[in-house]
């Protein structure tokens, strides 16, 4: 029988795609390994665009983060959230519910984002990500056809954006510390580390608000690779290829040759040039050009590796990303506990290994919490609320009740 339109849209709690959940689970694992250098050091300088000067030893850390790291866990992320965009609008479409309600959905997920960017950690995705969403689902009246070619002009603008903020940001010889003048002295890497190392509370808000403003900003910029990326995720999962990706086997194979055949030399070139060669420009090619073709490849490898079923040793990872939201979070409130002025007081003062060793231990707390919690709940405690207040009808967290509703 046919769901009232004031009937909410209930999270899926039994019959879950597991391979969808394993990938998600991965993702934001790996995304901490990006994420980590901006939790524990100074990082408006280079987000601004002016011009560092590296040691031999952050050189080389900076190329094999280019390498195997930067923007390749942030763009399978962004995948995954086309695909599940695309699962929920199914849901909805099934319910004969509007399509329009799942915009108050991606609303709230960007206040989400918004309040993690200031009040906890200025590097959120979430309100990146929710912009991108409300402009998809603006997108997808037409054909299957009309819907293609949108995916493909998307992708075009995407190399072209890419192209000119490259050009832009590689011209000249760049800003330096000394073309500020008395600014200078807010933003240096002391400054920085003063007021999240040992600073008040107040002070940090006044830098994640710049920080979140600038990345607000660059958002114009990484707009077109990400609507390409949710699209591509969107049409991939309404083609049913990660519900059933053994019947798809050759569409993941196709993408696994050209997502790695050409990610992998592109972001190798990260090997060879080095970030002060090409300023922000660097950054520029590595986060919109070579590792959203490299996830497609990640993805397709990954899905693979998943069509004959979910081997029984993932099933922690699947848990995490079965907390996906509630995860991210997570990984913001342990890191800003321990680097900030608030907790350990480490900001700025550990050696990289050191700051690998907490990305380990943070893994194990996000891996302990979700089996814990799992064994409970059915729904993560963010993913409850924010689709509680989506829906605007409680969400049952236990996990019996939450079957039985289902």
């Amino acid at each position: 029988m046919a769901m009232s339109a004031e009937t909410p849209i209930l999270p899926t709690t039994t019959h879950r795609a597991r391979s969808l959940d394993v990938l998600r689970g991965i993702a934001i694992l790996g995304i901490l390994l990006a994420n980590i250098w901006g939790f524990s050091d100074p990082s408006l300088v280079e987000m601004l665009g002016i011009k560092v000067e590296y040691t031999a030893l952050e050189t080389q850390i900076q190329a094999w983060t280019g390498f195997l790291v930067s923007g390749k866990f942030r763009s399978l992320l962004c995948l995954l959230f086309g695909a599940g965009l695309c699962l929920h609008l199914t849901k909805r479409v099934n319910a004969q519910q509007p399509i329009g309600r799942a915009y108050r959905r991606y609303f709230l997920l960007g206040f989400i984002g918004a309040l993690h960017g200031i009040f906890i950690w200025w590097g959120d995705i979430l309100f990146s990500y929710a912009c991108a969403a409300l402009l998809v689902i603006a997108m997808l009246a037409g054909t299957q056809r009309e819907k293609m070619s949108r995916l493909l002009k998307g992708w075009v603008l995407a190399a072209v954006a890419a192209g000119l903020a490259m050009m832009l940001l590689s011209s000249g010889p760049g800003m330096s510390m000394k073309d500020l003048g008395d600014f200078a002295t807010y933003v240096s890497p002391s400054a920085e580390t003063r007021v999240f190392g040992a600073g008040f509370y107040g002070e940090q808000l006044i830098y994640r608000a710049i920080f979140f403003f600038g990345m607000a900003v660059s958002l114009l910029m990484l707009l077109p690779t990400l609507i390409a990326l949710f699209l591509t995720g969107f049409m991939l999962a309404d083609k049913g290829a990660f519900t059933d990706p053994e019947s798809h086997r050759q569409l993941w194979q196709k993408l696994q040759r050209i997502g790695l055949g050409v990610g992998i030399p592109l972001n190798a070139l990260s090997l060879w040039v080095t970030p002060t060669a090409f300023g922000t420009g660097y950054h520029v090619f590595i986060e919109m050009i070579a590792a959203p073709i490299l996830s497609i490849g990640i993805l397709a490898t990954l899905m693979l590796a998943c069509a004959c079923g979910v081997p029984r040793w993932l099933s922690p990872i699947e848990n995490v990303g079965k907390l996906a939201l509630t995860n991210y979070l997570l990984q913001s409130v342990i890191c800003t506990t321990i680097y900030y002025s608030y907790g350990g007081r480490l900001f700025g003062k550990l050696e990289p290994a050191q700051d690998l060793a907490i990305v380990v231990c943070v893994w194990g707390a996000n891996l302990l919490f979700s089996a814990v919690w799992l064994r409970y709940f059915a729904v993560g405690p963010v993913e409850a609320w924010w689709r509680s207040m989506a829906e605007r009808s409680p969400i049952r967290m236990r996990r019996e009740a939450a079957q039985q509703a289902t």
